[in-house]
Formats: C-alpha cells, structure tokens, sequence
C-alpha cells in the first residue's frame, strides 16, 4: 500500500466476508426471497426498480440484520451489506445506499438525538444491537481545536470505555489489491478440471495452470499458478 493511502476498513471487511462460502449461499437465498435474480442486479438503475416497492425496503433492512447477526458484522459496516445482496460486492457509491441509512465511524446528534420525527434514535440503536460505542459532550463555547486537541490527549479514555462494553482494539487493515481477480480465481477454483476445460476450450496438465491461462485468455494477465493455489482454496 502507497504511504498515507489508507484502506476502507468496511470495504475490505465485507470483501473478505464475501469469500466465505456460507455467506455467498446466504446471499443466494436472500436474493431469491427478495425477489432479486440470483446473479444479482448488473446496475444501479435495476436496483433502483426494486425500490420501487416501498415494502420491499422493509425486507431489505431484515435481510441486512439477519447477515449481520449470523456473521457478527460491525454495526458501523451493516448498511453497506445491501451492495452484497444486489451486485455481490462493495460499490462504495453513498448515493445508492438504503435512503437515510448512511452510517460512517462517528455520528454528530442534536441533544434530543434525532433531527426528523422519522430518524433513528442511533443511541438506542445501538443500545438494542450492544455495540460499542461513546458519548462526547461538545460545549457550546468550545473551538474546533480545543475539542481535537481534548480527543487527541484523552483517546486512551475513549478505548476504556468501549473496551468495558467488549471491544476489541481493530488491527491495521492492510487494502487487498486485485479484488476481482482474487474473487474470479475464487469462483474458477469451485469448478473442476474438466468443467473448466470444457467451458473454456484451454487444457492444462494441472487444475492451477489451467485458470492461469484462463485468466490470461480473459484478460488479467500472467497469474503465477502458485498464487492460484493460495487465493483458490481460501
């Protein structure tokens, strides 16, 4: 990773989450409850029809907190899970989020905690799933680096507090480059040798030789077959 370049921490959570073999079966399913092709959705205009139906909205939420409960997912990472169920991966684009279910590492609230009738209350939230989290009380005549500098010198206070409700210090997230020919040498892997022959006209004396010149043929390049048998059976 570049110097300074910093990963997104639930991109790649939920990009690893997404290799697990369950969590692809469970997307599977939910797709087919929602009503979504079980490929999912190729772009943002046909996820946008399956809005169109306000109740459908309902069901997504439920969909996004039964995979969060079963895999422990962050509450902080769960309203990113509908790109899962509608393209199979992250997009990173807010504009297509759930309306009005946007959350990132920290929330600035109003004294009453919600600014519409219709908000969630994100304290009670949060209460409700026991997740983590702080209150920080900003005062009416503090500057913007009083209250960094207040953040900066008391942090370790911060990590008490959640450590207390059970958090656990988050370890550097490294970003994985080449996440769709990982997931494609993934997917290649699944197969046998002889479906891979078959579907793609190519033989090899070896399983991992033959989706390297696979995904040569598709356009990826040389892919070392030692590499194709670390990323395949992971």
């Amino acid at each position: 990773m570049a110097k300074g370049e910093q990963a997104n921490r639930s991109e790649e959570y939920l990009y690893k989450l997404s290799l697990n073999d369950k969590f692809q079966a469970d997307v599977l399913e939910l797709r087919r409850i929602l009503g979504i092709p079980s490929e999912g959705v190729k772009d943002q205009d046909d996820r946008q029809k399956c809005f169109a139906d306000t109740t459908k909205d309902i069901f997504v939420l439920d969909a996004l907190f039964y995979l969060q409960e079963k895999y422990k997912v962050p509450l902080d990472y769960v309203f990113h899970l509908d790109d899962f169920i509608f393209f199979g991966k992250s997009t990173g684009d807010k504009k297509f989020q759930l309306p009005g279910y946007y959350y990132s590492s920290a929330k600035i609230l109003p004294p009453k905690h919600t600014l519409e009738p219709d908000d969630v209350d994100l304290e009670e939230f949060y209460k409700d799933h026991k997740e983590p989290y702080v209150k920080i009380l900003v005062f009416g005549d503090s500057t913007k680096s009083e209250v960094l500098g207040y953040l900066n010198q008391n942090w370790n206070q911060v990590e008490k507090i959640l450590t207390q409700q059970g958090w656990k210090p988050q370890k550097r997230v490294r970003k994985t480059v080449h996440k769709e020919r990982n997931r494609l040498i993934k997917e290649l892997y699944k197969k046998t040798k002889k479906e891979l022959e078959k579907e793609y006209g190519t033989t090899s004396q070896s399983k991992e030789l033959l989706i390297s010149k696979i995904m040569d043929k598709l356009g990826y390049g040389y892919v070392d077959d030692g590499y194709i048998r670390k990323i395949g059976p992971g």
